[in-house]
């Protein structure tokens, strides 16, 4: 009996893939945060300065770095986007940031679909898993196509539960490349000076944002569950 053969047979595969990849998402972590990558990212002059002066390699460390973002990173999207729109313009910078949202979904996705929920509920917690999940019951392609365009839904978890949810990879890809790219727009366009916004704008712009968190803090939760129940209603039909 082979090696492999008997973990299999054990059902030790599993948690040693598992372990494996923690380990290389924790040593990943560590030469990151050794090499001053995070406060690089926070700061978007540096990043845009340290892009440039990457050359040729810049759109190659833009694309890894919006993958990141997806799995293991939720935090530098945004400065990603702006410091890459500065340098290779919008049209570029959308291209690459896209590519790496889709690429990263996938990763997400096919951890999902080989692992299991032990690894989806490395990155949240069960009850959160069991409610999305849940809602995916019924017309799950539709509610994951809707809450990928929409804002407020934790995108790349819903990566994570279309993996373990039945969703074919077909139609997650075909979703992922339509639905989880425009968030990047505005980014993008803010970066490249295109969307040119005034003092005062910045104004209506905070007062809205503040408006906008007041009413998810107050109804997030509730139309979040509003559109869930929405589109993954089950038809009860009555005993004959």
């Amino acid at each position: 009996m082979s090696f492999i053969h008997f973990l299999q047979r054990n059902k030790l595969m599993p948690v040693i893939c598992i372990v494996i990849f923690l380990l290389i998402v924790g040593g990943t972590l560590l030469y990151l945060w050794q090499s001053g990558f995070f406060e690089l990212v926070r700061n978007i002059d540096e990043l845009k300065a340290y892009i440039e002066d990457l050359g040729a390699a810049g759109p190659i460390y833009l694309f890894c770095l919006q993958i990141l973002d997806v799995i293991i990173m939720p935090f530098i999207g945004g400065f990603s986007a702006i410091a890459g729109g500065i340098v290779f313009g919008f049209f570029k910078t959308f291209l690459i940031c896209s590519g790496g949202i889709i690429v990263g979904s996938c990763i997400n996705y096919a951890l999902a679909r080989y692992f299991g929920r032990p690894i989806v509920e490395l990155f949240a917690k069960k009850e959160t898993v069991d409610k999305y999940l849940n809602s995916f019951e019924e017309r799950k392609k539709t509610l994951l196509f809707i809450m990928f365009f929409l804002p407020g839904f934790p995108d790349d978890l819903l990566c994570f539960v279309a993996g373990i949810s039945g969703i074919g990879w077909r139609f997650f890809i075909f979703a992922a490349v339509l639905g989880r790219p425009w968030g990047l727009i505005i980014s993008t366009l803010l970066g490249t000076g295109a969307l040119h916004i005034p003092f005062w704008g910045y104004i209506i712009i905070g007062a809205a944002f503040l408006g906008i968190l007041i009413i998810s803090w107050k109804y997030g939760a509730a139309m979040k569950e509003w559109i869930i129940s929405k589109f993954s209603h089950k038809h009860h039909h009555p005993k004959s």
